[in-house]
């Protein structure tokens, strides 16, 4: 996840139904990124494919856990060797998939679980950590703008390359900002996960095509309607999440980030938004591991 404040096209705020845009590279201005994209902006028009993510699914709810704090946190310490491996297993298994034979929805979530996963698999490999931006994989070749900024800054494992499909080498930057970001609905955000506290939670349940709309519609309101997606401050100045400002473009730009809130807020972030005053005055974001096993520690902060 490069801390980029860019945008890939001009996109609407909130999507009512699940329909990728009309594939465009235009807003990809690094060669490399470009092609990554350009080699997986296809999808099929009709389901052919069934994808099994019941084993995806199992490993989820045994390790996902909803905190006291209403944050989903992963028990990391508490994943076996076995889960672990099985955990690779299925990655495998994944980037053997045919996945141009996917439909729309279909790609947008095995590529979004294919991340997630990924990301589990980065910390665990590393197991302990305090953030992800700890961890530091060896990257090699030419990559895109992206994954080259990310590696020059020594941000994270993001830029390295950690699974093959279609003969193209992906890293968590080429599987975010050149396949699944292009897809054109801004509600990814709320989809990929960081393993961070501030990060929209990691979802106990892979994405399925099926529950797609449900689910990132679910996903959106949980993330606004939190502390971690727009607080206010005792003085009562709004404090929203960095990603936000990071990623203005994709939500209609920063004169849109409002409009854009008031469409999911509810109950009083609904109330502190229709005030003819309110105005996003900084942004936050928190970068430790969301570790189940740190909970206890965090609280007595």
């Amino acid at each position: 996840m490069l801390l980029l404040a860019v945008s890939l096209l001009a996109l609407p705020g909130k999507a009512s139904a699940f329909e990728a845009v009309p594939f465009d590279a235009a807003g990809l201005n690094d060669r490399a990124d470009r092609a990554i994209a350009e080699t997986f902006a296809g999808h099929a028009t009709r389901e052919t494919v069934e994808l099994d993510w019941q084993p995806y699914a199992e490993f989820l709810g045994r390790y996902v856990v909803d905190d006291p704090d209403g944050l989903n946190r992963v028990r990391y310490g508490d994943v076996t060797d076995t889960d672990h491996q099985a955990l690779k297993d299925m990655i495998a298994g994944w980037t053997a998939l045919d996945v141009d034979a996917l439909t729309a929805p279909q790609k947008f979530a095995f590529y979004t679980n294919l991340y997630n996963a990924l990301t589990l698999d980065v910390v665990l490999d590393r197991y302990p950590v305090e953030t992800i931006r700890d961890i530091k994989i060896e990257t090699g070749g030419e990559k895109g703008l992206f994954a080259s900024l990310s590696s020059a800054f020594d941000i994270g494992p993001w830029s390295a390359d950690l699974v093959t499909i279609k003969g193209s080498e992906l890293s968590l930057d080429d599987i975010e900002h050149s396949i699944l970001r292009p897809m054109g609905d801004a509600r990814v955000h709320y989809a990929v996960n960081c393993a961070s506290i501030g990060c929209p939670d990691l979802q106990a349940a892979p994405f399925t095509a099926k529950t797609l709309d449900a689910d990132l519609d679910a996903a959106a309101r949980g993330y606004v309607n939190s502390d971690r997606g727009l607080r206010q401050s005792s003085s009562g100045n709004l404090l929203a999440s960095k990603i936000f400002d990071w990623y203005a473009g994709d939500f209609g730009g920063p004169d849109n980030i409002l409009a854009y809130m008031r469409s999911y807020a509810e109950g009083e972030r609904a109330e502190w938004l229709a005030s003819p005053d309110a105005e996003i005055v900084g942004y936050r974001y928190d970068w430790d591991l969301n570790d189940a096993n740190t909970v206890t520690d965090r609280a007595s902060d």
